[in-house]
């Protein structure tokens, strides 16, 4: 899927109401190499960001820096558990968080949730951890 589709669809979603239904919601979004996202997550995603009051330009640039970070390799792993992935880059004054599942059997790295956060709240929650 192009970025310019994943656009299309994170807008359609953004209208639906929260805990709306969609359809094959376990549909895989292909993003570059060997990271996904399925359309449940692609959801949940705009839903969470949504709440954090991101109007669709800013869900649109998420997922434009997201798939440039992974597209480019521009990332740092902050966390490589066994079945989990935090993947970090700071963006001019924003820094892209992004969370991957590690499906080992697939071979794919699945995002779950991806946000910005401000350098302070991202050490905050690196420390937490």
């Amino acid at each position: 899927m192009t970025l310019s589709e994943i656009h299309t669809q994170l807008v359609e979603y953004y209208e639906l109401d929260t805990g709306a239904y969609i359809s094959n919601h376990q549909g895989l979004i292909h993003l570059f190499d060997n990271y996904y996202v399925t359309k449940r997550s692609l959801k949940h995603i705009v839903e969470q960001r949504h709440k954090d009051n991101y109007d669709t330009d800013k869900a649109k640039n998420l997922f434009s820096d997201l798939f440039e970070i992974i597209q480019n390799n521009q990332f740092t792993i902050a966390d490589n558990k066994d079945i989990t992935k935090i993947l970090i880059e700071t963006r001019e004054n924003r820094t892209v968080l992004a969370v991957a599942i590690i499906d080992k059997v697939q071979e794919k790295n699945i995002i779950v949730t991806a946000f910005y956060r401000s350098k302070k709240k991202l050490l905050k929650y690196l420390n937490n951890k």
